[in-house]
């Protein structure tokens, strides 16, 4: 008669050198791997992306009254720092995820993968492009030159019914492969590949799914009254940092970006 095996037994022969225990992701480990800044901001797949430092410049302002930001149509043409492109890919991290860690990175909510306490997620984390763009010295203020000369610029910036102003001066596109893993029980069915997790297995019958996720980095003005106090804050980096302000943007930028089917279209003329 053959032997049983319980899921003790399993667990005690794989601890013993079949397979090296893997730690699940601390809140930390996610901080580094997907970075959460006041003033950075995560967006779902684009399919209208070509060039990721195409929403570099892009400007997004403030209407009194709305609950959502709204994009500009013409954007700052600053010059990109070409340091900060990937000649090839990197890999951030390899992450255990487990559902309460999960609930915690911004960046995950945009995955389509619900969690129970006896699943976990194994997610690589790859940045695939980024660009930044140069925001300060001279490229930065004869850009930003160029952009007030125009007088639909100053339109905007004059409009009392306008708040703070927002540009994109940095982009990454993650990429995110995911696998789902539930913890193994003997006699359960399935389990192609595992892997072990603090010393219990793990087991998966799924392929790595693929999902794209795009961070932008923003940088926003307080509203003014006119041009010269707008160059006046460009000069000064008299920039909004009040934690409570900058939620309210946030806020309003997502809303902005999860009514749109694309941020790196070219937005329509404004309504003033």
């Amino acid at each position: 008669m053959g032997d049983t095996f319980t899921t003790k037994h399993v667990n005690d022969a794989m601890n013993k050198g079949v397979a090296e225990a893997r730690p699940k992701a601390t809140t930390d480990d996610l901080q580094r791997a997907i970075p959460t800044r006041d003033a950075l901001r995560y967006v779902k797949n684009d399919t209208y992306v070509a060039d990721v430092s195409s929403i570099l410049g892009r400007v997004y302002y403030e209407k009194i009254g709305n609950d959502a930001l709204v994009p500009f149509f013409i954007s700052i043409a600053a010059a990109v720092d070409p340091n900060t492109k990937l000649s090839t890919p990197q890999t951030v991290s390899e992450l255990i995820v487990d559902s309460k860690i999960k609930g915690n990175a911004e960046a995950l909510s945009f995955l389509s993968v619900d969690l129970n306490a006896e699943e976990l997620l194994e997610v690589r984390v790859i940045n695939n492009a980024t660009a930044r763009v140069v925001d300060k010295g001279d490229e930065w203020e004869k850009a930003i030159e160029k952009w007030l000369n125009n007088p639909q610029c100053q339109k905007l910036i004059n409009n009392p019914t306008v708040g703070t102003i927002s540009i994109v001066t940095g982009a990454v596109q993650k990429y995110f492969t995911t696998k789902k893993y539930k913890k193994f029980e003997a006699g359960a069915k399935g389990g192609g590949w595992g892997v072990n997790v603090e010393g219990s297995l793990y087991t998966s019958t799924s392929q790595f799914d693929l999902s794209v996720i795009y961070g932008l980095d923003l940088v926003t003005f307080k509203q003014v009254e006119d041009v010269n106090e707008f160059v006046e804050n460009i000069a000064r980096k008299n920039i909004v940092k009040e934690p409570a302000a900058l939620a309210a943007v946030r806020k309003k930028f997502d809303r902005m970006a999860m009514s749109r089917p694309s941020l790196f279209r070219i937005a329509d003329r404004p309504d003033f």
